[in-house]
């Protein structure tokens, strides 16, 4: 037999999987491979691997909240790579951006 679920029950089942979803969901901030290359330090990243990593200036790149950096390809992202230290603020203030 199925469980009966009163309407308050739904709208409590509903709010808790929002809020999970939302608790972990993974945030990003986008940029172009030029605005990369301006943020990675030169303990990061360098500017031949960005171009092994098939970026270029115009390429489409996002950094989640761990550091870890993706390219967009034409199906999928691919992780390339990761940033250190402090990049939370660098991207922020380089960006102009905040985590989505």
């Amino acid at each position: 037999m199925d469980p009966v679920y009163s309407d308050r029950n739904l709208l409590v089942d509903w709010n808790l999987q929002k809020l999970l979803s939302e608790e972990l969901k993974m945030k990003f901030i986008e940029m172009t491979g030029a605005t990369l290359d301006a943020i990675i330090n030169d303990d990061e990243l360098l500017s031949q691997n960005l171009d092994d990593a098939g970026v270029n200036p115009d390429s489409i790149v996002r950094v989640n909240q761990q550091g870890d950096i993706e390219v967009r390809k034409e199906s999928k992202w691919a992780v390339i790579g990761g940033l250190l230290g402090n990049f939370d603020e660098r991207i922020k203030k380089i960006t102009g951006f905040d985590w989505v």
